[in-house]
């Protein structure tokens, strides 16, 4: 049954890598009818997340936000997996790299890159930057317990000339790679939600007390990376834009955390301004401050 489960999924991808985008978004107008309508997929979690974000929106302004960002996680769920089959060809016709000609700057020709980005538009384009700039990315993930999907995760990341890491492994592979003579950019989801055990340092996010991943400042101080923060905007079906703005040239110049707060605030304007793409389906707040003291 698994067998032949996987074997469906293959060619599904495969089939909608070659299918013309209204055919894409056609079975995403279906997935989108069934994970609101019909399932209600996570929508207690997605409605007490939009709530406590914006308490000065009515219920009626939270519920159109919610059903914009269900159409969203549709055709990012459709998206991704056709991606796992797309030719790089095709890859170019959903998405466009904006301000990447400063890696063409002397004064970045020895740099390596530290770039934050968040749960927003469809992340997972990211890692294409190789098709329209030649550097390596370095993807870190959390490894997946289904060894079949944990491996085409991995081999869709990497096949267009960038590498994966494990979470657990993030610095030491950023390290080992900063000895080479190749610059790389390690692209970094900021929004995750940490261990229980490893929230240490807060912020204010969204109109909550956030725990924060220290990894952009952190790695970003080993190595004295550049650090970027890259804005995703999905700016009609099937088109995402993403320009990549610069943080910080001198990490170690900025106060301990400083980093972790610029890219947050960062990511909280964009959601602010588009609220519907953000992943509200995530459990981002499941504990608070106090149970982790």
């Amino acid at each position: 049954m698994t067998k032949l489960l996987f074997a469906f999924l293959t060619s599904f991808s495969w089939c909608l890598a070659r299918s013309p985008k209204f055919v894409m978004y056609g079975i995403a107008d279906g997935l989108y009818i069934l994970t609101y309508y019909l399932i209600g997929y996570r929508k207690k979690v997605v409605f007490e997340n939009l709530q406590k974000a914006f308490p000065e929106k009515d219920k009626k302004e939270r519920k159109q936000i919610a059903k914009r960002f269900y159409k969203h996680l549709a055709d990012i769920i459709v998206e991704d997996i056709a991606m796992f089959r797309m030719s790089a060809k095709r890859i170019k016709k959903f998405v466009t790299f904006h301000n990447i000609d400063f890696l063409d700057e002397e004064k970045y020709a020895n740099r390596d890159f530290i770039t934050a980005l968040g749960h927003y538009g469809n992340w997972e384009f990211m890692v294409t930057l190789p098709l329209f700039y030649p550097m390596k990315i370095v993807s870190v993930y959390k490894p997946l317990s289904n060894k079949f999907f944990d491996k085409e995760v991995r081999v869709m990341r990497e096949r267009f000339g960038g590498d994966t890491t494990p979470m657990q492994h993030t610095l030491r592979t950023a390290l080992s790679l900063h000895k080479a003579p190749e610059r790389f950019c390690m692209g970094l989801i900021s929004d995750q939600r940490p261990l229980k055990s490893h929230s240490k340092f807060w912020l204010p996010f969204l109109n909550q007390e956030t725990a924060i991943l220290p990894g952009p400042d952190k790695i970003a101080r080993k190595i004295d990376a550049v650090v970027t923060f890259a804005n995703i905007q999905k700016t009609k079906r099937g088109q995402y834009d993403i320009f990549i703005e610069i943080l910080t040239e001198h990490p170690n110049e900025l106060p301990e955390d400083e980093i972790s707060k610029m890219h947050t605030k960062r990511l909280e304007e964009i959601i602010r301004e588009k609220p519907e793409y953000w992943l509200w389906s995530h459990k981002r707040w499941k504990f608070k401050k106090e149970e982790c003291i």
